[in-house]
């Protein structure tokens, strides 16, 4: 069953399929999210989880620390949702999991808009 992720700011909404990554879920539906190797080692695709979960179902990607795990970093490209009810900071009033790509957050990870 696909779960629907929000990308914030701007509230673009993404299906994702059971199993499928975020990024690769955005790129087939023309949202343009930044990115490099797809291996999870580059962290361009980093993103900060305002709500929801993510699993890593190869493993955790190099680029990714528990540090980063604790924070709320995701990389897009290994990262596939794994809970659209647990929350992970603050309320947001939309309900489901929400993402901030890289470049769209503020240095705290918190969307710029």
């Amino acid at each position: 069953m696909p779960v629907t992720v929000r990308l914030v700011p701007g509230g673009t909404t993404s299906k994702v399929a059971e199993h499928e990554t975020v990024l690769a879920a955005a790129l087939r539906q023309g949202i343009h999210l930044p990115y490099g190797c797809h291996g999870g080692s580059c962290a361009q695709c980093r993103a900060r989880m305002v709500a929801g979960e993510v699993a890593y179902p190869d493993g955790l990607p190099l680029a990714l620390a528990a540090p980063d795990l604790n924070r709320g970093e995701a990389l897009l490209c290994r990262a596939v949702i794994s809970s659209s009810r647990h929350r992970k900071s603050p309320p947001s009033p939309v309900s489901g999991s929400e993402l901030c790509p890289a470049g769209w957050c503020d240095s705290n990870g918190w969307p710029t808009m």
